[in-house]
């Protein structure tokens, strides 16, 4: 989604001009965040599966 590129964004602005150091730890916590975040929004998109009984 589009909430996500702001952060994305900052990583990128203070590796590149503040010689921020980007680490592989860094990285896989930033793939578990945003896994997570899209894994929330896929499952709160999709329709409720409704049951009738009779």
């Amino acid at each position: 989604t589009i909430a996500l590129i702001p952060p994305i964004i900052a990583v990128i602005i203070g590796w590149q001009l503040l010689g921020e150091q980007f680490t592989p730890r860094m990285l896989a916590g930033a793939v578990l965040i945003l896994t997570g975040v899209l894994f929330v929004n896929y499952r709160q998109s999709r329709p409720a599966v409704v049951e009738t009984t009779l």
